[in-house]
């Protein structure tokens, strides 16, 4: 798709049509950067997204644990 630069002050902007967007998952903030003579513009990521996916709880360690069932009188093994 071929578009025009837009007078925004003193610098140029470029309209994205919303389509792109919903495509690409941007919202208000994005990434922009160079890279070989070209202009990527990315959308912005969780800096946690993803960070437990490889997480798999251990069934064992949770058997382990003592239940409380309704014991006020803690006992410290």
């Amino acid at each position: 798709m071929k578009t025009s630069l837009r007078k925004i002050g003193n610098s140029r902007g470029v309209l994205i049509p919303a389509s792109f967007l919903k495509e690409c998952n941007m919202t208000d903030t994005v990434e922009i950067d160079i890279v070989d003579d070209r202009i990527i513009i990315s959308a912005v990521q969780d800096v946690r997204k993803g960070w437990f996916d490889a997480v798999v709880p251990d069934a064992a360690e949770f058997e382990s644990i003592r239940v409380d069932d309704g014991i006020t009188d803690w006992e410290w093994e």
